[in-house]
């Protein structure tokens, strides 16, 4: 994928994410969804921010829930890698 395709789609899937997908998360279990890019074999780098810091069911959260919601919304990605700071 070329950088200016690959910087639309960061762009397109970065948007998805702040209008589709963080705020069902957000009022559900006060998590903040942080999208960090995609990899070079099409996955989204994403972290998830919880009120009671980064336990193992956040892990759970973005490789099931928001790896559905992202594949339904941008086919083009192939999953979600998890990444927590």
């Amino acid at each position: 994928m070329e950088t200016n395709e690959k910087k639309a789609l960061e762009e397109r899937l970065e948007r998805l994410v702040k209008e589709k997908i963080a705020p069902p998360l957000d009022e559900k279990c006060s998590a903040t969804v942080v999208f960090y890019g995609i990899t070079e074999d099409m996955k989204a780098k994403m972290g998830l921010k919880t009120s009671c810091g980064n336990c193992p069911r956040a892990k759970a959260t973005l490789l099931q829930c928001v790896t559905v919601a992202i594949r339904a919304l941008e086919p083009e990605i192939k999953g979600v890698e998890p990444f927590f700071k």
